[in-house]
C-alpha cells in the first residue's frame, strides 16, 4: 500500500479521534480506547444529525491533517515497508493510548509534553525500528500533536449547550483545520528557505506555531456577542500601519513620516511621495529618520 493511502486510510482517523478527545478536555473519554468518532460525538450529544455532520468533518480533517504528512516521510527517504510500518505505529500510538487527564486540564495543552507522552507510552511499538525509521516516527509523532493542538485551540470552546449547533454548521471546523494547515505549510516552507540547516529551520517553525498559537488571538467582550463569535485570529483584525516615504535619489536615508499627512502639503510634495506598510518599510530601509512637524 502506498504511503499516502496508508496516511490517509489509516493514521488520518486516529488524528481525528485524538482531536476531538483534545478539544472536548473530558477526562473520561481521553482515557478511554477503543471509541469510534461517533461514539466520541455521541457521549456529548443525542442529535443523530450532529453526530454524523461532526464525524464527517472531522475524518475530513484527520485525513488533511493525515496527508501534509507526506513530505516529511518523502524528505526521510526510507523504503516503502518502513514509511508503512511507522504509519501505522503512529496509528496504533494515538489510538492505543489513553490520554493522561492531567495534560488536557492544562490551561493551554502543551504539544511537546503531549508528544513526549504518546512516545514514551508506546516504546514497545517500535522496539525493532532502525534509528533512522524511530526518528522519524519521533518527528511525525511531534507534527501531529502540534497539528492537533493548534487546530484544537481554534476551533469555538466546547460547551454541551453549543456543542451539536457547532457540529451541524457544514464545513466550520474543516475550514478552521484549513486555515491552520495553510499557515503550518507557508511556515515550515519559509523556514526551510530561510535556513538550509535542517535543526535551525525546524527550531523557528516551531518557535513560530508555538507564538502564533499562545499570541494570535483576539477576544471580544460585551453582552451581545455570542460566545461561539468572541474569539478571532488578531492576524486577521490586525490592520499595519503605512507611512510615507519620500523620493530621494541619492540619500542613504530615508524620511519616513506618519499618516495622515497635514493639508498643508502642496501637490508638489505629494507627488514626491509614496505609501509603504511599515513591514515594506523596516525590510528595505538601512536608516529611518522620524522627522515630527512644527
Amino acid at each position: 500500500m502506498a504511503i499516502l493511502e496508508t496516511l490517509v486510510v489509516t493514521v488520518g482517523p486516529a488524528i481525528a479521534k485524538t482531536l476531538v478527545k483534545s478539544w472536548l478536555e473530558d477526562s473520561d473519554l481521553a482515557s478511554s480506547v477503543g471509541l469510534s468518532l461517533v461514539d466520541l460525538l455521541s457521549k456529548k450529544t443525542n442529535d443523530r444529525i450532529a453526530q454524523q455532520r461532526g464525524r464527517r468533518q472531522f475524518e475530513e480533517i484527520g485525513e488533511k491533517v493525515a496527508e501534509s504528512l507526506l513530505p516529511l516521510f518523502e524528505e526521510a527517504r526510507l523504503e516503502e515497508d518502513s514509511q508503512n510500518a511507522i504509519a501505522h505505529a503512529v496509528a496504533d500510538t494515538l489510538d492505543k493510548t489513553p490520554l493522561k487527564p492531567a495534560l488536557l486540564v492544562q490551561k493551554d495543552l502543551n504539544p511537546a509534553e503531549l508528544a513526549e507522552f504518546l512516545i514514551s507510552s508506546n516504546r514497545d511499538l517500535v522496539q525493532h525500528f532502525s534509528a533512522a525509521e524511530i526518528a522519524l516516527y519521533e518527528r511525525i509523532i511531534g507534527e501531529i500533536t502540534n497539528d492537533i493542538v493548534d487546530i484544537a485551540s481554534q476551533l469555538p470552546r466546547f460547551t454541551e449547550r453549543t456543542f451539536a449547533e457547532i457540529l451541524k454548521r457544514e464545513n466550520q471546523l474543516i475550514m478552521v483545520a484549513n486555515k491552520i494547515l495553510a499557515e503550518v505549510t507557508r511556515i515550515r516552507e519559509e523556514s526551510q528557505q530561510a535556513n538550509p540547516e535542517v535543526a535551525a529551520a525546524r527550531f523557528e517553525e516551531e518557535y513560530r506555531r508555538a507564538v502564533i498559537r499562545s499570541l494570535d488571538e483576539l477576544e471580544l467582550f460585551g453582552a451581545d456577542v455570542a460566545t461561539a463569535s468572541r474569539r478571532h485570529r488578531l492576524s486577521v483584525a490586525y490592520v499595519s500601519l503605512s507611512v510615507e516615504k519620500e523620493r530621494l535619489d541619492r540619500a542613504e536615508a530615508v524620511d519616513f513620516s506618519p499618516l495622515p499627512s497635514t493639508a498643508e502639503d502642496s501637490p508638489e510634495d505629494e507627488d514626491n511621495q509614496i505609501i509603504v506598510s511599515v513591514d515594506q518599510a523596516l525590510a528595505e530601509s538601512r536608516c529611518l529618520i522620524r522627522c515630527a512637524s512644527g
